[in-house]
């Protein structure tokens, strides 16, 4: 192994271990739930207890499930976070620092099964609905902003469960 790939090696660890300083994130669980395994952190910003992927991902960065509103089944003890629990961990705003929650730009399905803005941007479902839709929380790279709005209960979005108080 030459010495530039042992500092490029090193250099990457350091980075690691840095990134899971700065967010103070700490791992508290560990749940198996439909052939998955999923870690927990607690919130830098309200200290509620998150998993560490979205539904249906085999590992931290990958999409996961699409699921239309409501389908979504949850491990016990987790539910899909309500549009109040959304807006208290991601604001509505630019410049949002979301990097502690690692989201993945999954995109959405469309009602049509297709594939969109995946690389791009992202829809979260919250639980929360109105008027025949539900609220859900958008990131967009090409704005670095954090948006809120009422989406189709048909179209397939990401999940993100945060483990229910009390």
């Amino acid at each position: 192994m030459s010495i530039n790939k042992e500092i490029e090696d090193m250099k990457a660890v350091l980075a690691a271990l840095e990134a899971k300083a700065l967010l103070n994130i700490f791992e508290s669980e560990t749940i198996w739930f439909q052939g998955f395994e999923y870690k927990t952190f607690q919130s830098p910003t309200t200290g509620r207890i998150w998993q560490d992927r979205n539904l249906g991902a085999s590992e931290v960065d990958a999409y996961g499930g699409y699921f239309t509103f409501g389908e979504a089944n949850c491990p016990e003890g987790y539910e899909v976070p309500s549009d109040e629990e959304w807006s208290k961990e991601l604001p509505n705003n630019l410049n949002t620092d979301v990097a502690w929650m690692n989201l993945p730009l999954a995109g959405y399905r469309t009602t049509d099964g297709g594939f969109v803005l995946r690389g791009d941007y992202t829809s979260l479902w919250s639980s929360t609905e109105s008027d025949g839709y539900a609220y859900s929380r958008y990131l967009y790279t090409s704005f670095a902003a954090v948006d809120r709005g009422a989406s189709s209960r048909a179209l397939g979005c990401s999940v993100r469960l945060i483990k229910k108080e009390g």
